[in-house]
């Protein structure tokens, strides 16, 4: 069974961020027998009401839609079925409105008008200045056709036995009757995705070797070191194919998604060191050390993240309330783009001006790429100025939950005494080599941990301190007390890289939610308490 053909009566159109309705406008072109009026390629949309996503950019300002009278259509039409020459709709129907949502028809559809596709010949159709013409010299089951209005499936124009209806269904163009010999008609609307990390890379020569020489002076200054991934800005998979008209139209100008300019290095981790193996902790702690160090994105983990993001977190940064993970927010710009080339093509021909249509294309898409790469430059000046474009979670997770300023403890173990360390932790990311400042420090004779007065004493000096990183593979030195702590026990060769360690930790805390502010005398009582002093 064919797909519904829509008109006037059997079908509603729906936005999913629309707060109103969706109103159809259609020129006179009826069903001959009373059924309704066709909607065809030339129906536009208006919306009448207010627009979530607008709202949401506006504070909560109630914004209204923006969609006037757009013709837009990027699916459900009839290439081969037409009235007066202009394609019909069927159920399938999408268009593209401008801050990038899809716009549907409502399923189901009314069941008053059962038009189908292969009924159409029988279903007469007829433009407003035809509506009553019949052929009374006919016997035939067509005989109220008008033959000048409704094309034929064998009019000899067409050819569609040589044209796969998907690709002509990708099209944006008007169709002509050229369109079995069209360049633009017949070019794909995929593309192959198997290797195409490795043709990133071979295709950016000139990114490569400036990366690699930024990358080898920070590996060289600060004694880290990690490996890198040639990282797709517009995402091959997720992004680009998941719309063919656009991959029709890149084939068709010589557009590769592969291209340098499509390109951006970024570090990840290092060959054979066993990443995939370590916990969470350790993960966190390699990827805010290379990044704090490098100043650029930690590539590893989805760009289609999903988080819920702690509500003190949001009420800090506003701009979080309503956050994309990466791929969500290249998939909104490459929307908005597709939108300008339906509204470039509607009604003209690629072939025509080719040249100009070509760079206009090809250039509009290295821009969107140009773009995206400025915002992933900032990075290594103040991570939050990437937004909203974080290629990673952690990335994201580095620019807005680890404290810019904290207080933690390092505790670590020589022949005889346990060391603690009182730092003031700074994430300035200005400043790579002052990362902690040391505010005090206490000793405990391995021996007498668990004294009264020794319990008493490290009360005291840990205030309200909730992070506490212990260099004890062995996991012999016990904190006293539990009411707000965190620790987190490392190799005694690992303490090199508390920096790190500690950013893993309080970022890991504020993702939990748990970094509410408490005195340190508030904190001493309940610790006390819990020790079973007075």
């Amino acid at each position: 069974m064919g797909k519904r053909i829509l008109n006037l009566n059997n079908c509603t159109f729906i936005c999913p961020a629309l707060q109103g309705s969706v109103l159809k406008k259609q020129h006179n072109h009826k069903f001959n027998d009373g059924t309704g009026v066709a909607l065809t390629k030339e129906t536009s949309l208006t919306g009448a009401g207010i627009c979530a996503i607008l709202t949401a950019e506006a504070g909560g300002t109630p914004v209204q839609c923006v969609l006037k009278n757009q013709k837009n259509w990027i699916d459900g039409i009839e290439f081969q079925k037409k009235i007066n020459g202009v394609p019909l709709l069927n159920e399938n129907a999408k268009m593209l409105c401008s801050v990038g949502n899809i716009i549907s028809v409502q399923k189901p559809l009314s069941p008053v008008i059962p038009v189908v596709y292969e009924l159409l010949t029988d279903n007469v159709l007829n433009s407003e200045n035809s509506e009553n013409k019949t052929d009374k010299n006919s016997n035939s089951k067509k005989s109220d056709i008008s033959e000048d209005v409704i094309e034929s499936d064998n009019d000899k124009n067409f050819k569609n036995e040589e044209l796969p209806e998907e690709e002509i269904n990708h099209c944006i163009c008007c169709l002509c009757e050229k369109m079995s010999e069209c360049p633009y008609i017949n070019a794909t609307s995929t593309i192959s995705v198997n290797g195409a990390s490795e043709k990133l890379r071979k295709n950016s020569p000139q990114k490569e070797a400036e990366y690699n020489e930024y990358s080898d002076r920070k590996m060289k200054r600060y004694k880290v070191s990690w490996n890198n991934q040639a990282h797709h800005i517009i995402s091959i998979n997720a992004v680009y194919c998941q719309y063919p008209q656009l991959v029709k139209l890149g084939n068709y100008f010589g557009y590769d998604i592969n291209c340098q300019e499509n390109c951006y290095f970024l570090p990840c981790w290092e060959k054979d060191d066993g990443y995939g193996q370590k916990d969470s902790h350790y993960k966190k702690a390699q990827a805010y050390q290379v990044m704090n160090v490098s100043g650029l994105q930690w590539h590893v983990g989805q760009h289609s993240y999903r988080t819920d993001i702690p509500d003190n977190i949001k009420e800090k940064y506003p701009e979080l309330r309503d956050m994309d993970c990466y791929n969500d927010k290249v998939n909104k710009d490459i929307k908005l783009f597709l939108n300008k080339c339906s509204e470039r093509f509607d009604g003209i021909c690629p072939e025509e001006n080719y040249e100009e249509h070509k760079k206009w294309f090809i250039d509009n898409m290295n821009a969107i790429s140009e773009t995206i790469g400025e915002y992933l430059n900032l990075f290594g000046n103040n991570p939050k100025d990437s937004f909203p474009y974080f290629v990673s979670l952690e990335a994201l997770r580095f620019a807005y939950e680890v404290p810019r300023s904290s207080k933690v403890i390092l505790i670590y173990t020589t022949a005889t005494k346990w060391c603690l360390k009182k730092y003031k932790f700074t994430n300035t990311l200005k400043s790579y080599d002052i990362q902690l400042e040391l505010l005090d420090s206490k000793e405990i004779t391995i021996t007498e941990p668990h004294k009264d007065d020794t319990i008493r004493n490290l009360i005291l000096f840990c205030e309200n301190v909730s992070c506490f990183l212990i260099a004890d593979e062995l996991q012999i030195f016990k904190l006293p007390f539990q009411y707000n702590v965190r620790c987190q026990y490392i190799r005694d060769s690992e303490k090199d890289e508390k920096e790190s360690h500690f950013s893993a930790m309080l970022a890991e805390q504020a993702d939990s939610g748990d970094n509410e502010y408490e005195s340190p005398k508030a904190v001493v009582i309940k610790r006390f308490k819990e020790c079973g002093f007075r």
